[in-house]
C-alpha cells in the first residue's frame, strides 16, 4: 500500500481559499464577514491587504433607471 500523498503547500491553500471567497455575492458584505468566522485561515486570507474585492458599479446620479417601477396596486370595488 502506498502512502498518502504530501499535503498541498499553504499557498496553494490560501489561493484556492481566495478564489472560493471571491466568488461570494460583492453585494452583500454580510457574505464575507460570516465567511471569516468560518476558521482562522479564512479569516486570514479576508483580512490581507492584498484580498481585494472590485467595487461595486456607481451609476451617475443623474443616470435614469434602467426601468420604471411598477405601478402601485389599487382596490376597486365591485358593483
Amino acid at each position: 500500500m502506498a502512502p498518502p500523498p504530501p499535503p498541498p503547500p499553504p499557498e496553494l491553500i490560501e489561493d484556492v481559499t481566495a478564489e472560493i471567497l471571491l466568488r461570494l455575492p460583492p453585494d452583500d458584505p454580510e457574505h464575507l464577514v460570516r465567511a471569516s468566522l468560518v476558521c482562522k485561515p479564512w479569516l486570514r486570507v479576508i483580512s490581507d491587504p492584498g484580498f481585494l474585492r472590485p467595487p461595486l458599479p456607481c451609476l451617475p446620479r443623474d443616470a435614469a433607471p434602467a426601468r420604471p417601477p411598477p405601478p402601485a396596486p389599487t382596490m376597486q370595488r365591485m358593483p
